[in-house]
């Protein structure tokens, strides 16, 4: 993997397996999170399964921002996550099957990039 494109992968990674322990597993017994990669010479896809929640309508969020409040006070404490996720990826998909949630992150590496 191009050396620049490390950080991008590990914040997108840390972003959606945060969601998984926050949202998916929250208020249910938590299980396990598997992660699958698979490095090619110009890409890298990362499938992250678990058991927990499916996600809200079966499909990422569109990773729209959270508001900006006006003052230090109103800055929200999340809501950046899939803003993040979208930003740092080259395609995202995501399915529910046999109650297992699948979320595929792909990242593309300009060739000799």
């Amino acid at each position: 993997m191009p050396p620049h494109k490390a950080g991008d992968v590990k914040i997108a990674l840390a972003e959606a397996i945060n969601n998984v322990v926050e949202h998916a597993y929250n208020g249910v017994a938590p299980a396990k999170v598997q992660v699958t990669c698979r490095l090619d010479r110009d890409l890298l896809d990362i499938l992250i399964s678990d058991t927990g929640r499916p996600l809200p309508g079966y499909r990422p969020p569109d990773g729209t921002p959270a508001p900006l409040g006006s003052d230090l006070q109103e800055l929200p404490e999340g809501g950046f996550g899939w803003f993040l996720i979208h930003r740092l990826t080259s395609d995202i998909r995501y399915e529910r099957r046999s109650g297992c949630n699948r979320l595929s992150l792909r990242f593309d590496f300009e060739p000799n990039g």
